[in-house]
């Protein structure tokens, strides 16, 4: 799995938390962009395997075969090199297709990156809204919402995508972080009290 598939799979698997109608459409657009990008690459594949085939057509003739150029070719290897020259075209027109759609598939995945920061925000505005203080400055904590925002926006940005392999977009759960202080504590899970002599 390419760095760019994994990346794709972590982006997928982070829109499915946002349960909106427009983050399902643009999970369902995402796996039409993919779908279509190996629809492009296994077409232009066989595309390559016809020119390699008329290549090797024409290496034998001209290797191999004394009379080639001049002379009577026989009908296979005639049928070789035009299935090669004809490979051609198609292959450079399904190159030019899938750097099109890889440059939407990309605006695409910014729009993904977009929504889910927006997601993030929302979410971390009203975990900041329920638990004041959790910012550190309660006298301005729109900045301090901001700063935390971009922080967890960098950690995204540095995230290891290797751990998101397979099909299913991972390969084991993701620990659900949402709520979880620095310390690794979950401050919506009670502490224990310690009785006091």
């Amino acid at each position: 799995m390419s760095e760019h598939q994994r990346e794709t799979a972590f982006l997928r698997h982070l829109i499915a938390f946002d349960n909106t109608d427009e983050s399902r459409k643009l999970g369902e657009r995402i796996l039409e962009g993919e779908r279509n990008e190996r629809c492009i690459i296994r077409v232009a594949s066989l595309a390559g395997v016809f020119l390699a085939l008329g290549l090797a057509g024409f290496a034998y003739g001209v290797f191999l075969d004394e009379n080639f150029p001049h002379g009577e070719t026989p009908i296979g290897l005639r049928l070789l090199c035009e299935v090669g020259l004809a490979s051609v075209i198609p292959l450079a027109v399904l190159v030019g297709l899938f750097l099109v759609y890889r440059m939407k598939f990309d605006r695409l995945r910014e729009e993904c990156r977009l929504q889910i920061a927006q997601f993030l925000e929302s979410r971390l505005r009203a975990l900041a809204a329920a638990t004041p203080g959790l910012a550190g400055n309660t006298e301005n904590n729109g900045s301090a919402n901001r700063n935390d925002f971009r922080e967890l926006k960098a950690a995204i940005e540095v995230t290891d995508f290797s751990r998101f392999e397979g099909e299913g977009g991972r390969e084991g759960p993701i620990p659900n972080l949402v709520g979880v202080t620095p310390s690794g504590e979950d401050p919506r899970q009670p502490t224990p009290q310690l009785d006091q002599p």
